[in-house]
């Protein structure tokens, strides 16, 4: 994204209190970046190649989350 970086837009989406599920989705890894992704409370940290049904099954799951009913 040319604007904002994947982690910089999840910090202000998280600031803003938002509960959109994030998946990150990159052709380059670090695990630096993959640990602070997951930290901020990404779904999944997915590497380019991507599997046939690996980016589907993500969704579902994030989906799943979403729907569910919260525990206080």
């Amino acid at each position: 994204m040319p604007q904002v970086s994947g982690l910089e837009l999840q910090r202000r989406l998280n600031a803003l209190g938002s509960r959109i599920p994030i998946i990150f989705m990159t052709a380059f890894c670090g695990n630096a970046v993959e640990a602070q992704a997951m930290a901020g409370g990404a779904i999944a940290f997915l590497t380019k190649p991507l599997g046939p049904n690996t980016l589907s099954a993500c969704i579902e799951a994030a989906l799943r989350q979403r729907l569910s009913p919260r525990r206080a």
